[in-house]
């Protein structure tokens, strides 16, 4: 008997072992909000250089601000963090059970907090403020209301952005392991299929997109076999999913491929680090995301790709062809396991490719550092700063304009991602007056506008970082930042609140400050709307006032309003 027992709690464990049962705490949390859970976003869904790393949750009300955030568990708020981008205003609470939540895009904290972060940004002098806190500051108990839904920082709409995060290591956890209710019955969707035929170095030398359709309840492509005029292929999926109650179009939470019967390929969206998270240019379709033609899931693995969702992986998922046709099955799942099949069939062309068209006059290896040295350029590309082998090519132009003061510089082509930042040194090549050199930097120059790149200098060259490809020169700023008035009646009548809109045509915004009769007041910063605008509270009395308001950019160009207020 004590043998069958044993054989018994040994099969059960084998069978969890094998099913990758996670043992995630299913009851230790409750909602961070007081009524039912829709969501707008998913966890790791594909986003612009980053996996999401949580939930979007929708207010109760379309785009309505003000519902209350409450703490899912016991704990304290280890971290405030106010920010004009990003995460805009946030709080962490630290659970005693290993975990942290995140609570995103808030409108505002309670007052407590408020007033103690509104303290620490006075002693500061700055609105953007990040400050891990003592357990004994802001202890919270499983229920508390800590904040309200909002839209701040990064944010396009109301929501809450939130998390559970690995207290320990960080890595963000897909919250739905913890035990939430999620009503969702509606399987995933696919819209394309894309194959791409490789080299015997799994590169890219062509690919093409089919359209995926539904036939009664399966995804099939036409034609049903195609043939592909290489030995060896990839793959890569459109898909999204639609939950329950929401319109909107989510990431997926799993993709298995198989080809005749063989798993080759799986992902699933358990949990992703942050030292990994820009590794999303190599699992998606980066071209085709720059190109605004949405987020395709590559099946197979690029070389540099060092992701930690991949759960199964044969040859990277790459697809040997015969002149026998192969069965590739995809199954893309949500979390809850409703499931969407794509079935086709697969064969090698009796006429193969074997040109790929690439112009390139340097080869930058994806495992290796890479410098290019110029007598006017120089570039300097960490090692593993990119997915796979670029084959780049490197061009100058002329540019006779008054504001740029080198060639512009082609550095191959802005579609291929980077994972790392590379050093550009340009040499500055017109002569320019000693006062002007503060006012030189090297810009990104894209459609009329350039982005500011770097303006430290090193002899006669000028050094800056940058993480994209693109078209490069040595541009000159002597335009001051402009401020014009939002929320600011003067001597007329008094004024409600002080706001103020920025603009910069050149390097962009580096500082503002305010100050109302020589005391520093804080000023709120809305990235979305380049707008900075200031609250009154008990620091300014009833009466006339007067405001100064400096906005420098980053070649410190500088602009400065004065004037006499009511309030």
């Amino acid at each position: 008997m004590r043998f069958f027992i044993f054989i018994l709690i040994s099969t059960v464990f084998l069978v969890a072992f094998k099913n990758g049962e996670k043992t995630y705490p299913t009851t230790d949390f409750r909602s961070p909000i007081d009524f039912p859970i829709k969501l707008s976003g998913t966890f790791a869904e594909l986003r612009p250089n980053h996996f999401h790393g949580g939930l979007d949750i929708k207010p109760s009300e379309r785009n309505k601000q003000g519902d209350a955030i409450i703490a899912i568990g016991e704990g304290y708020i280890s971290r405030i963090l106010i920010s004009a981008h990003g995460y805009g205003n946030a709080l962490y609470v630290t659970h005693p059970n290993g975990y942290t939540s995140v609570y995103a895009h808030l409108q505002k904290f309670t007052p407590r907090i408020t007033e103690y972060a509104k303290n620490r940004q006075y002693a500061n002098q700055s609105f953007e403020f990040d400050e891990m806190l003592d357990p004994a500051e802001f202890p919270v108990s499983k229920g508390d209301q800590i904040a309200h839904l909002g839209n701040t920082g990064g944010s396009l709409g109301a929501h809450l952005h939130f998390e559970i995060r690995d207290t320990k290591t960080e890595i963000a956890i897909n919250p739905l392991y913890f035990g939430f209710n999620i009503l969702d019955d509606r399987k995933p969707f696919l819209q394309q299929l894309k194959v791409y035929e490789l080299n015997h170095n799994h590169e890219t030398t062509n690919a093409k997109t089919y359209n995926i359709r539904n036939v009664d309840g399966q995804y099939q492509v036409q034609p049903s076999i195609l043939e592909i005029p290489s030995n060896q292929i990839g793959i890569g999926v459109k898909a999204y999913d639609n939950i329950s109650g929401t319109s909107n179009a989510n990431g997926i939470f799993s993709m298995d491929i198989f080809q005749d019967d063989s798993l080759i390929y799986q992902f699933e969206m358990e949990k992703v680090s942050y030292k990994e998270t820009r590794y999303l240019n190599a699992h998606l379709d980066y071209g085709a995301w720059f190109n605004k033609k949405g987020y395709i899931n590559r099946g197979y693995r690029l070389k540099g790709n060092h992701l930690g969702i991949y759960k199964h992986l044969a040859n990277d998922g790459v697809i040997q062809l015969s002149n026998n046709p192969s069965r590739i099955v995809v199954i893309v799942k949500d979390f809850k396991g409703n499931e969407s099949t794509l079935s086709f069939q697969v064969k090698k062309a009796e006429t193969l490719n074997t040109l790929d068209g690439n112009i390139f006059n340097y080869i930058f290896p994806y495992n290796e550092a890479s410098i290019v040295r110029r007598s006017d350029l120089e570039l300097y590309f960490p090692d593993s700063s990119f997915y796979e082998n670029i084959y780049a090519n490197i061009q100058v132009g002329n540019d006779r304009s008054d504001d740029v003061y080198s060639a512009t510089y082609h550095i191959h082509d802005d579609k291929i991602p980077i994972h790392r930042n590379y050093q550009i040194k340009i040499k500055l090549q017109r002569p320019i007056e000693d006062s002007l050199e503060s006012k030189l930097y090297i810009g990104k120059c894209k459609k009329g506008k350039s982005r500011y790149i770097g303006n430290k200098w090193d002899g006669e060259w000028i050094v800056g970082e940058a993480r994209s490809f693109g078209d490069y020169a040595i541009l000159l700023d002597t335009i001051p930042p402009t401020i014009t008035i939002r929320d600011f009646n003067g001597e007329k009548e008094r004024s409600s609140r002080l706001g103020f809109k920025l603009s910069d045509k050149g390097t962009g915004i580096k500082t503002y400050n305010a100050w109302v009769d020589g005391e520093w007041i804080l000023m709120k910063y809305d990235g979305k709307r380049n707008m900075i605008y200031h609250e009154f509270d008990e620091r300014i009395t009833e009466g006339k006032h007067e405001l100064k308001v400096a906005v420098t950019d980053l070649s410190n160009n500088e602009t400065t309003f004065k004037g006499i207020f009511i309030r």
